[in-house]
């Protein structure tokens, strides 16, 4: 487990895997029983049950991060519970403007160089994503020549490396 190995207190939890790889990091070997955050990349679809497992996650934290591809119906049972998400990888075709007026998410990340490329693109993007309430996150900011572009365009939030 990367997270581990690099100093980050991480442990792992897998009912359908062993831990072949990760000895000592299984959420059976933490003591504690309470973390800080859960993280959850591409398991969300996989659930049979996604309450019941969501609720188990519950009991370790207060704060559960997932990653996914989500379909309307995981938006109205999130939207049910109270919970709150971003799209991740906004890829600006036509049906990702017809889902962001449905599902509302707080934030969508576009890559820059979709932003960079026209005026347009940023222009169209933020007048939807504004009128929506809606928050822009640039990522893929990497020198300062981008950063400065982007300020340039009123963008407020990146992510990214600048060297």
């Amino acid at each position: 487990m990367l997270h581990s190995k690099k100093g980050y207190d991480f442990y792992r939890q897998d009912i359908y895997c062993d831990n072949l790889f990760s000895k000592h990091f299984d959420i059976t070997d933490f003591q504690d029983k309470k973390i800080d955050i859960v993280t959850a990349f591409e398991v969300f679809e996989h659930l049979d049950n996604p309450l019941v497992e969501i609720e188990k996650m519950f009991k370790y934290s207060e704060n559960v991060v997932f990653s996914t591809t989500l379909i309307p119906d995981d938006i109205n049972l999130f939207k049910e519970y109270g919970f709150d998400f971003g799209i991740n990888n906004f890829i600006a075709d036509s049906q990702d403007y017809f889902y962001l007026k449905e599902l509302k998410p707080i934030f969508v990340k576009a890559d820059k160089q979709y932003i960079l490329d026209t005026a347009q693109n940023i222009n169209v993007l933020k007048i939807m994503l504004e009128s929506l309430g809606i928050y822009l996150i640039v990522t893929g900011v990497n020198n300062i020549n981008e950063l400065t572009m982007l300020s340039k365009n009123n963008v407020s939030a990146i992510s990214g490396r600048i060297v």
